[in-house]
């Protein structure tokens, strides 16, 4: 692993169960002397990815979120899905959600919604299970052979491909109480 991927290792353990995490925590959960994580702490607080809220603990830095802003304004996907998914909404009264996917994991993206006031599990950001909701099934059966054998699949070959394939050729995938 390259320095700056153990330096954006340590990003990937702020997550909603424990979004703020002490120097030496971090140390232990990657395995890293304290002089080696302590570095990488203080660079991701120095670039505004981590920010120090008391004496040792750090959460996520501000700079995440001007590259959030950053990519909702110059992605090229979400540019050109903004307006389709918005009239989608006013012709069906229902929300609208682009995912991707994002190696083994896929991500809501943007949403639009019909009701403002719906609370979902779900949100920007977020990822959800690799094999469970339509969003994961539509995304996961419009993979190519190779793609789908990388991600490691278990049981029976056969029988992914043929549902994935059944999938693809429907063009939708109705999930019901699976997330």
């Amino acid at each position: 692993m390259t320095s700056l991927a153990k330096g954006f290792a340590v990003l990937d353990l702020f997550c909603e169960v424990q979004p703020v995490w002490h120097a030496d925590e971090i140390n232990h959960a990657l395995g890293y002397t304290r002089a080696t994580g302590y570095r990488y702490v203080k660079d991701l607080v120095e670039a505004g990815f981590l920010r120090k809220v008391s004496a040792g603990r750090y959460s996520l830095g501000p700079r995440i979120i001007e590259l959030d802003y950053q990519l909702r304004r110059s992605d090229p996907v979400l540019l050109a899905a903004g307006p389709v998914m918005d009239e989608l909404v006013k012709k069906t009264c229902l929300d609208t959600v682009l995912y991707t996917l994002f190696d083994d994991r896929v991500v809501d993206i943007h949403r639009a919604s019909g009701d403002p006031s719906l609370s979902l599990s779900y949100g920007r950001g977020r990822p959800m299970p690799l094999f469970l909701g339509a969003a994961a099934k539509i995304l996961v059966s419009h993979l190519g052979r190779r793609q789908l054998q990388r991600l490691g699949l278990g049981t029976s070959w056969s029988d992914f491909r043929i549902r994935m394939h059944a999938i693809h050729a429907e063009g939708f995938y109705l999930s019901l109480g699976e997330v």
